[in-house]
C-alpha cells in the first residue's frame, strides 16, 4: 500500500457538505440486503418503519444569513508543504464566512475527508482559512478529529489540538494551523476521517468557504451541530 503525509486544508469547503449520507450508495460497515428481501408495504407495522440513518434538522436557514466576503478580499494561496507530504482538501475559491457562535447557536461545523484506495494516509496538520474582520474578543480555535459513524458524519472524538488567539491569523484572511503530526494518526484507504472547529472562551471566531460551487459540490462533506444533531450544511442552508 502506497503511503502519504496529508496536510488537511478544510476550512474554505464548508458549504459543500458531507456526501452520501444515508441515501446513496452502502456505507462502511453495512452490510446490502440480499437481492430477495425487499419491504412489504402491507405489512401491519410498515408505517411504525424508520430510517437507519442519523435524522438531519428540519429547520432550514436562510440564504439571507450567509455572509460574503467583501470583493477585493485578498486571499492567501493554500499553505506550502513544510516537509514531505500532500494537500488534500475539497473547496472551491473563498467567497463567504462564518461566524461561531452564530444566532442560531450552532459552534461545531466540520468537513469530512476520505483516503484515496490504495494509500495510506499519515495525518500532519490541518489548516483553517478564517477571516479576521468578524471575530470579536480574544476566544481560542479548538480542532477536533473524528472518525465516521458510517453515515459521514463524525464518529468518535480521535483528538483536539487548542490554538490560542495570539497565534490565530492576523491578516484579514489567513490560515490557522493545528499539528496532529505528534500522535501519527494513520488512515487505511477507503477510511473517512473528520476536522472540526469550534471557539473555546468568550468571543466569535469566523472560518471562510467556498459558494458551493467548487470541485465537491454537491457531495455534502461538511457538516454542522445544529442544537442536538448534525446536519449537512447543504441541508442546513
Amino acid at each position: 500500500m502506497l503511503k502519504r503525509l496529508i496536510i488537511a486544508v478544510f476550512g474554505i469547503c464548508l458549504i459543500l457538505a458531507i456526501g452520501s449520507i444515508a441515501l446513496a450508495a452502502p456505507f462502511p460497515g453495512v452490510v446490502d440486503e440480499p437481492e430477495n428481501m425487499g419491504v412489504n408495504p402491507d405489512h401491519p407495522r410498515f408505517d411504525d418503519a424508520h430510517p437507519y440513518s442519523p435524522t438531519q434538522p428540519t429547520f432550514k436557514k436562510p440564504e439571507s444569513a450567509i455572509k460574503v466576503l467583501p470583493p477585493g478580499t485578498p486571499t492567501p494561496a493554500p499553505p506550502s508543504l513544510l516537509y514531505f507530504g500532500e494537500l488534500q482538501g475539497y473547496a472551491g475559491a473563498p467567497a463567504n464566512y462564518w461566524t461561531l457562535p452564530n444566532a442560531y447557536g450552532d459552534n461545531l461545523i466540520n468537513t469530512r475527508f476520505t483516503v484515496a484506495d490504495g494509500f495510506e494516509y499519515t495525518l500532519q496538520t490541518a489548516h483553517l482559512l478564517m477571516y479576521r474582520p468578524a471575530m470579536v474578543g480574544s476566544p481560542s480555535l479548538r480542532v477536533y478529529l473524528w472518525d465516521d459513524d458510517g453515515f459521514g458524519f463524525p464518529g468518535n472524538l480521535l483528538d483536539s489540538i487548542t490554538i490560542s488567539n495570539s497565534a490565530l491569523p492576523t491578516a484579514a484572511v489567513g490560515y490557522a494551523r493545528a499539528d496532529f503530526s505528534a500522535a501519527s494518526w494513520v488512515f487505511a484507504d477507503g477510511e473517512q476521517y473528520h476536522y472540526g472547529w469550534t471557539t473555546v472562551g468568550a468571543g466569535t471566531l469566523a472560518v471562510v468557504s467556498d459558494n458551493g460551487s467548487g470541485p465537491a459540490a454537491g457531495a455534502e462533506r461538511s457538516s454542522e451541530r445544529y442544537q442536538t444533531a448534525w446536519g449537512s450544511m447543504l441541508n442546513d442552508w
